[in-house]
């Protein structure tokens, strides 16, 4: 299995955009591990060159779903398929789905720095409370509506626990920017 796409993607991702860069570089990067040389970030996210913030959300909203539903040690099939709904929302296309995919699978890893992508989000998105709350709204609010809250059950008071931090800290980001 070929990972250099993923390291060369990454390091430049960083260097560009910081950590969300280096996610969204890795993502794609992965494109050149598996055969599909030749990508166009343009095509393949939608995105003209000054629709930097539409980046930063896509690659925070999907790496940050990922972050919340490893969150309790694993990814259940309702969290995969509200990540496909959310994408079907979005209308993604095929090469977009699979940079989502590989964002949210970014997220899943133990150490992902939900802080540092949160940050850079806040940074991108500064006064843009339509983003903000469409990011809560994606990631905290559908999250939420999907958790059976039973008393003993202590993943999901877990899962919770991340998602009111992950919330505290995005409101924090705006109203303090």
């Amino acid at each position: 299995m070929s990972w250099w796409g993923k390291v060369v993607g990454g390091t430049f991702g960083f260097m560009m955009g910081g950590p969300l860069g280096a996610l969204l570089g890795a993502a794609l990067g992965n494109y050149f591990d598996t055969g599909l040389d030749g990508i166009n970030l343009d095509d393949s996210l939608g995105l003209g060159a000054t629709e930097r913030v539409q980046s930063v959300f896509f690659t925070t909203t999907f790496a940050v779903m990922g972050y919340i539903a490893k969150s309790d040690g694993r990814v259940t099939k309702d969290e995969i398929a509200l990540a496909d709904q959310v994408m079907r929302r979005m209308n993604l296309n095929e090469r977009q789905r699979t940079v989502a995919i590989n964002l949210f699978n970014e997220g899943k890893k133990p150490h992902f720095p939900v802080h540092e992508v949160l940050a850079q989000f806040k940074r991108e998105s500064f006064r843009r409370r339509n983003l903000v709350q469409m990011f809560l709204e994606i990631v905290v609010a559908t999250h939420l509506l999907m958790v059976e809250w039973t008393r003993e059950n202590n993943m999901y008071w877990k899962k919770l626990r991340v998602i009111l931090v992950i919330t505290k800290i995005s409101l924090m980001n705006y109203y303090q920017g």
